[in-house]
């Protein structure tokens, strides 16, 4: 008898511990986070699992309904399934919501993907990384540089283009503003430069191009190494940074450094990396109205140990996530890579997806506030000044690359009505630009015509001066041979006096209307 109870204890007490890993193993599937601060994924017993799928290690069984299994996935498919636990998946689904992190700003739920759709959404992901030509034509950097090509991506410190894009051109003549230009000019439009108050190329010129000194970022660059530590590798990550300007004592001009990381791993959606970055050099700009980041919030994250130490240990806890299969996902990618000091190649790039997708030709890159609107009918980036919230853009990218991947008709329609408002837009500018040379022309010739009366008119008077002109001389004549009437010698000197100084105004006139 004795030995009957504590065998129904023992068979008790393992499918107590069977079910509580079964809820584990579900708990991780489903995307569960915990209500840290970090956003911390709860992560699966891994060693406990494999114990139970061990074939010499026996015992799994549900108690409810007296039935043996032999996987731990039989074990969990039969509670899920089973309306004799239909109490207990309930109560389950309310500890799951219960768990969840209410990251849903503005209503926006992000998806879960579940684990049976991995190999496909992974399959699908593949297929859009670009190609290297796409990623070097958007100013990704595909391989290490050597001290040559470091020389080439000199700047010129005045009109700041690069020695190797210069060095093509014919003309090596430098032309540049002296002066700022403003952030943003009121009601849009072209900005105009403080120098001189006008847009355009240049106001002032030198022979010469004046090169600084290579920036070092460019040796710098690392690719990513084949095989992650620690056994934490993901097939595929989104990733995003924010970047505060600093100032370099290498380069004469303001450079962008990493003051904010987060990863989220693209199938589970697990948060890898969401942490602040402590920068290793003076900020000028925080840029806090897009990053987020005030000196304020780095100086307590960095009192209470949530930074890591500059761009270089960012990067290293990155790698520790990812290697060189490893799909990486984000927004205009190449501004997150160039501050991490990374080549990667396995990328998928939002931007580029949607780029692509419109056609051949489009030079428009949209933002991801406006793709996820337009795609997803979703808003982010609602919190003004405040900055974007880095994890929310992370998560919002993700969400884009997921429809563009899995629901390609979708982004062919968005692409298609893109590619109607663009050839509308380009009806509209060559219209508009045929009415400005109309107008221009018209305006060309009313100056013509009045150019041309204002000829004949001044010719009219010139010739009615001439006239004067001749009878006062003959007048002058009569009175020097003494047939003319006594007095009329003083008459005759005013008026050709006086029109002489009508011809002369009417020439000053006719200069004045040149101008």
């Amino acid at each position: 008898m004795e030995n009957n109870n504590s065998n129904s204890d023992a068979k008790h007490s393992t499918s107590q511990q069977n079910l509580s890993i079964a809820s584990d193993q579900t708990t991780a599937v489903s995307r569960a986070f915990s209500r840290d601060r970090s956003l911390k994924r709860v992560k699966l017993e891994n060693e406990n699992v494999g114990d139970l799928a061990d074939p010499d290690n026996a015992g799994l069984y549900c108690d409810v309904c007296d039935l043996p299994f032999t996987e731990p996935s039989d074990l969990l498919r039969h509670i899920k399934s089973s309306p004799c636990h239909e109490d207990l998946n309930r109560n389950f689904e309310k500890r799951k919501v219960d768990e969840q992190v209410e990251y849903k700003s503005a209503n926006n739920a992000w998806s879960e993907i579940p684990t049976s759709e991995y190999s496909q959404v992974l399959e699908a992901l593949q297929a859009r990384c670009h190609s290297i030509h796409d990623l070097q034509s958007r100013n990704y950097i595909t391989r290490q540089y050597t001290e040559e090509d470091c020389a080439g991506l000199t700047k010129c410190t005045n009109c700041r283009r690069l020695q190797v894009d210069l060095e093509r051109r014919e003309d090596s003549k430098c032309t540049f503003h002296p002066g700022k230009r403003p952030f943003k000019k009121p009601g849009g439009g072209e900005r105009s430069n403080l120098c001189c108050g006008k847009p355009g190329e240049g106001c002032e010129s030198r022979p010469t191009h004046s090169y600084g000194l290579p920036d070092p970022k460019y040796q710098e660059f690392a690719v990513t190494p084949n095989g992650s530590s620690e056994g934490l590798r993901r097939r595929a990550v989104a990733l995003d940074c924010e970047m505060a300007l600093v100032q370099t004592t290498t380069v004469p001009y303001k450079t962008s450094e990493l003051i904010f990381l987060c990863a989220v791993d693209y199938l589970t959606g697990e948060i890898l990396i969401n942490t602040h970055v402590k920068p290793q050099r003076k900020v000028i700009e925080w840029c806090t109205r897009y990053s987020g980041v005030t000196a304020q919030t780095m100086a307590e994250a960095e009192a209470q140990g949530q930074t890591l130490n500059g761009w270089q240990d960012a990067r290293s806890e990155l790698w520790r996530y990812i290697d060189a299969d490893t799909i990486l996902v984000g927004q205009s990618l190449q501004n997150d890579l160039d501050v991490l000091r990374m080549i990667h190649t396995r990328v998928v790039d939002s931007a580029v997806l949607t780029n692509i997708a419109v056609g051949f030709g489009c030079t428009r890159n949209w933002s991801l506030k406006v793709l996820c609107e337009e795609l997803l009918g979703m808003k982010i980036q609602t919190q003004g000044k405040k900055g974007h919230v880095c994890v929310e853009d992370t998560y919002a990218t993700r969400e884009v690359v997921l429809l563009c991947c899995q629901y390609p008709e979708r982004l062919e329609a968005w692409a298609t009505g893109k590619r109607k408002e663009q050839e509308e837009q380009q009806m509209i500018q060559k219209e508009a630009s045929e009415k400005a040379k109309r107008e221009q022309a018209k305006v060309k010739q009313e100056q013509q015509k009045v150019r041309e009366e204002a000829l004949e008119k001044a010719m009219i008077e010139r010739a009615r001066a001439k006239e004067q002109l001749a009878k006062i001389r003959e007048m002058a004549s009569k009175t020097a041979n003494g047939s003319a009437p006594e007095g009329k010698e003083v008459e005759t000197q005013d008026q050709e006096e006086e029109v002489w100084r009508e011809v002369r105004k009417e020439g000053y006139r006719r200069r004045r209307r040149r101008r």
